[in-house]
């Protein structure tokens, strides 16, 4: 992680995708914060709150109910109680994508 309170990813869902949820994993320690949420900017908190930092720990990042995002949108990492100085994260997005008949 770069030093600061929060990360936007590269893991992002795709425009009007139905997302499913986000785990992840620590694969080493993440140094820093006390905790990390995990989540998109209008709900930062959507897939995960007071995650652990030992490497090991993990979230589950259930939606709860299927979420349509109507447009790409970035997961979100933030740091509670201080901002991230290292460590690494694996994290996966699991969606639907519908498709149009062509005929």
């Amino acid at each position: 992680f770069p030093t600061r309170r929060s990360s936007v990813l590269t893991l992002t869902s795709p425009d009007r995708a139905i997302v499913f949820g986000v785990p992840g994993r620590g694969l080493t320690d993440i140094a820093g914060p006390a905790s990390w949420t995990l989540g998109v900017g209008a709900d930062p908190g959507r897939y995960g709150n007071a995650i652990g930092t030992s490497a090991g720990s993990t979230v589950n990042g259930v939606s709860g109910a299927p979420t349509a995002y109507y447009g790409a949108t970035p997961v979100r990492v933030a740091g509670t109680g201080g901002d991230f100085t290292g460590g690494s994260l694996r994290l996966a997005l699991h969606y639907l994508e519908l498709e149009i008949p062509t005929a």
